[in-house]
This record gives structure tokens, C-alpha cells and sequence, in this order.
């Protein structure tokens, strides 16, 4: 189930259709289909026609960022399995900020990881895999443990090569008896500088 779960996901995350940002598809036209529109030929940015109300819009939502950016490379297609378990990229945390009040009642963190010089391409909806050190009780390695991506395809901010998690402490187990695994600690703990064995990218989590 889970390789056809993965092979479904691979598959969505190709199929997809250009449009312009002034003509989007509606939601009742999306719920109408049962196969996509042809693909469609928009016209070249520096040629479209774009209202000055859209422009203006633009300018205002992506003045924090500097500027609306180009898409990044990666932005043509998925790119899936460039990084296996005996061959991982390695990935610095240059952020672990907590998203809970003080008095909340779980640990949520938001974590970014930055490949330096790696290629790592991503798209919105994709996961990665993260390799915790050490062995469990029994001596074995830790399995990889998967998690979906909480940033868009160009990371945190544009044209910075990394990625964002946002991952909740898990302090009890199915039966609810106490005990935190090692995985979701791991990743909560994990201090700025530090360094994280990572594997993927892979279609989207479930």
C-alpha cells in the first residue's frame, strides 16, 4: 500500500497544466473534470498583459522578500531518490524556533535545514527522509523517518538553499503510555550548527 501510495504521489506530482496567475482555474471547474485541460501556451512574462491592480497586489506580497523572484531551477519538474541511505546529503540547521506558547500543551517546532553547496531540488507537496544517529535498543540503526516540506520551493527565503520542517514532540506512544521517540526528539533537539544525515527528496508524504 505504501509503494502504491508513493507511485500515485510520484505520479500526481507530474501532471500538472500552466496558468496564467489573472485566469485561474475555479474550484467548480476543477471538481468538473475527469481529465485534465490541454496544456495551454502562456505568453512570455515581459510580454503579458498583467492589470495594474494585480501588479500593485504583487508588489505589496512580495515586498518582504525583495521583489518577486524567477522560479528556481527545480520548479520544471519533481526530481526524486538523488539521496540514499549510504549516500546522504548533509544538511546544517540554521534555525529551530518554537511555534507553541509557553503553556501549550505540545512542543511544536519549525526547523531549517540548509545544504550549503548540495543540490537539493524540492517541490511544494514532496518529502525527505531524516537518518537520526546512534542505534535503538535492539543495536540496529534508526529507520529514516519521513516528513512533508513546510516551505515552498525556495526555501525560507528565495534563492537560499534549504529546506523547512515543522514537527510536532511525540511524548507518548499508540497506547498513550509515556515515553518520547527518538526520532521526533531527535529533530526537536537539534541546536543551531548542528548537522542532519538527510535522504530523498520523495513524493508526497501520507
Amino acid at each position: 500500500m505504501q509503494r502504491l501510495h508513493r507511485a500515485l504521489s510520484d505520479r500526481a506530482i507530474d501532471h500538472w497544466r500552466q496558468v496564467a496567475k489573472i485566469t485561474p482555474f475555479t474550484l467548480d471547474e476543477q471538481l468538473s473534470w475527469d481529465s485534465l485541460p490541454p496544456q495551454s501556451e502562456l505568453e512570455v512574462a515581459a510580454n503579458a498583459e498583467v492589470p495594474a491592480e494585480v501588479r500593485a497586489f504583487t508588489e505589496i506580497a512580495t515586498a518582504g522578500q525583495g521583489g518577486a523572484v524567477a522560479p528556481p531551477w527545480s520548479a520544471s519538474h519533481p526530481y526524486v531518490n538523488l539521496y540514499s541511505i549510504a549516500k546522504p546529503a548533509i544538511a546544517t540547521v540554521t534555525g529551530n524556533f518554537s511555534l507553541a506558547g509557553e503553556n501549550a500543551s505540545a512542543d511544536i517546532r519549525h526547523i531549517v535545514l540548509d545544504f550549503g553547496s548540495t543540490a537539493f531540488p524540492i517541490l511544494e507537496g514532496q518529502s525527505i527522509g531524516i537518518l537520526p544517529p546512534g542505534v535503538d535498543a535492539n543495536g540496529q540503526s534508526h529507520h529514516v523517518r519521513l516528513y512533508s516540506v513546510a516551505s515552498p520551493r525556495d526555501g525560507e527565503r528565495p534563492r537560499y538553499n534549504n529546506v523547512a520542517l515543522t514537527i510536532k514532540r511525540v511524548t507518548h506512544d499508540h497506547r498513550w503510555q509515556a515515553g518520547g521517540r527518538c526520532r521526533s526528539n531527535y529533530m526537536c533537539d537539534l541546536k543551531i550548527g548542528d548537522t542532519v544525515k538527510v535522504v530523498g527528496p520523495y513524493g508526497a508524504s501520507y
